[in-house]
Formats: structure tokens, sequence, C-alpha cells
């Protein structure tokens, strides 16, 4: 199974949860999973990342700075 990771800087970015989302669809499409890291750099030096599919980027929409 191939993997990506999305990392952004953490803080929020107007329209940035939509292109979340559709990474992860188009991914989900080929066949690919998508993990995110929780608040930037942060996450990826302290290795704390979640898996992203479609029930978690519907959240992003809620719940802000996820990533």
């Amino acid at each position: 199974m191939k993997k990506v990771a999305i990392l952004t800087n953490g803080g929020d970015a107007p329209g940035l949860n939509a292109v979340i989302r559709a990474i992860v669809k188009t991914a989900r499409t080929n066949g690919i999973e998508c993990y995110g890291f929780i608040e930037g750099y942060q996450g990826l030096l302290d290795n704390n990342y979640v898996k992203l599919d479609l029930n978690t980027t519907t959240a992003l929409y809620c719940f802000l700075s996820l990533l």
C-alpha cells in the first residue's frame, strides 16, 4: 500500500481544508493511504499523526487547525 503524509505549518490558511480533502479523495481513488501531522512541524518532530479519510477531513471543516 502506498502512503502519503500531509504537512502544513499548523496555522489557519483559507481554502487549505478543501485542498486536504481533495488530496484524500484523490488518494483514496488511487489506493493510497493519507496521514496528517497534528500541529504542523511539531507533529512531525513528535511523530504525532492521524490517518486521514473522508470522515476525518469532513471534521476539518468543524475543527480548524487539526493539521
